[in-house]
């Protein structure tokens, strides 16, 4: 079991692979990725959305990563 929608590549430890179920959230980690022109694969498999990406870019694909769940997560004290 992850804690966590990263995780060392299991065939290169070189990269380092993002997963996401949701399409949505996929889609706007892809757009933040490019947009911070970090390199990246992207794969499906079995409704999860995977990216690889080089441990050299890990820790700004980390803060696009946080930004995405920032961006979708419900809010602990809602505002008006």
């Amino acid at each position: 079991m992850r804690w966590t929608n990263y995780f060392i590549h299991p065939g290169d430890n070189r990269y380092y692979v993002f997963s996401f179920q949701e399409e949505e959230h996929a889609h706007a980690f892809e757009l933040r990725l490019s947009k911070e022109s970090i390199p990246f694969e992207r794969h499906l498999e079995k409704d999860e959305h995977l990216f690889g990406v080089h441990r050299s870019h890990f820790k700004k694909a980390l803060n696009a990563n946080h930004l995405v769940y920032a961006k979708y997560r419900t809010k602990f004290i809602p505002v008006r």
